[in-house]
């Protein structure tokens, strides 16, 4: 509420976790190795997901896609179907990896630090576009989600620096092969290794989800459905 009121927009959605990545596993059985199952997390989100849909805000999951994929998904949705160049996404959570998805008609809201992150801030702070922050990712990696990089993490200057003049894993292999720069010339051997990583940090945008212009706004709330939730018991350890 406090959101959609911020932003003046009736049209809102949630969109939830529903376990790791199929396709991300696939490409890299140790994809967020280091996260151990949470039965509680489960339950919450479960009980969550009924919440906001009593609450009458239309919301996505779907198991073994990751949220962040779906979030990817719907933002390139609404472009169409809203139809209006004039009309702005805003992502609201904290995500590194919403980056990628900066443009014009895109915006991410970070609600801890309660400001909106633009194309332009991105890049002001970056140094290129945000389509080719996939590259950085690439380059450094995620320890949150257990993705080595082929740049150590005191190098995160260097990476920049390389991203800027590179639009593609093909330009930096090209270029290590050039240079006599002793992190390029590490890059001109890690070819397989950032190629992983570029399928793993980019967010898919074709998940099976629709949405419409209709579909994003705000229905009554369920004053029944609330209450029997509002009563159900505490979770319990199985």
């Amino acid at each position: 509420n406090a959101i959609s009121r911020q932003h003046m927009t009736p049209h809102v959605a949630f969109v939830f976790d529903l376990g790791k990545s199929a396709y991300r596993l696939s490409i890299f059985d140790g994809y967020k190795g280091q996260r151990t199952p949470n039965p509680e997390r489960t339950w919450f989100v479960k009980l969550f997901r009924s919440v906001v849909d009593a609450m009458g805000v239309t919301n996505y999951g779907v198991e073994g896609v990751e949220a962040d994929d779906i979030i990817a998904t719907l933002c390139q949705q609404s472009i169409a179907a809203f139809d209006d160049e004039n009309v702005v996404t805003i992502i609201a959570g904290c995500d590194k990896d919403f980056k990628q998805l900066l443009t014009h008609h895109i915006r991410q809201f970070i609600p801890d630090k309660n400001w909106v992150y633009t194309r332009q801030t991105f890049v002001s702070q970056f140094g290129f576009e945000p389509k080719n922050f996939t590259l950085y990712q690439a380059l450094i990696g995620d320890n949150a989600d257990n993705i080595s990089g082929a740049i150590g993490s005191t190098e995160l200057v260097r990476a920049k620096a390389i991203v800027s003049k590179c639009t593609s894993i093909d330009e930096i292999i090209e270029t290590a092969n050039k240079c006599d720069d002793h992190v390029f010339r590490g890059l001109s051997d890690s070819r397989e290794l950032l190629e992983r990583n570029l399928k793993l940090v980019t967010l898919l945008q074709d998940v099976p989800v629709t949405a419409t212009g209709d579909g994003y706004r705000r229905r009554n709330v369920d004053d029944d459905k609330m209450q029997e939730l509002y009563f159900l018991p505490a979770y319990e350890e199985p």
